[in-house]
C-alpha cells in the first residue's frame, strides 16, 4: 500500500497492489476526499480499539510477540 498527499490538504489517494492476483497487475488506487478520509481515519482506530480491548488477548489475528499500539 501506498499513500499520496498534499501538506494542507485533507484529500488522499491511496494505492494497493493486490499479491496473487494474477489478472491484475496494476494496482488499485482509490482517491478520497476530506470528508471520507476522516470518516475512514475514524473508522480505522474504531477497529483497531475495539481488537485490542483486552490487552492481555488482543485481536484474533494478533502476530506472536505484537503488542498494543502506544497510540491507542
Amino acid at each position: 500500500m501506498g499513500y499520496g498527499d498534499a501538506p494542507g490538504y485533507r484529500d488522499m489517494s491511496l494505492s494497493f497492489r493486490v499479491d496473487g492476483d494474477r489478472v491484475r497487475r496494476a494496482p488499485i488506487e482509490l482517491c478520497l476526499a476530506a470528508r471520507d478520509t476522516a470518516a475512514l481515519a475514524r473508522d480505522l482506530i474504531t477497529c483497531q480499539r475495539q481488537a485490542w480491548r483486552d490487552p492481555e488477548r488482543g485481536p484474533l489475528d494478533r502476530e506472536p510477540g505484537e503488542q498494543r499500539p502506544h497510540w491507542l
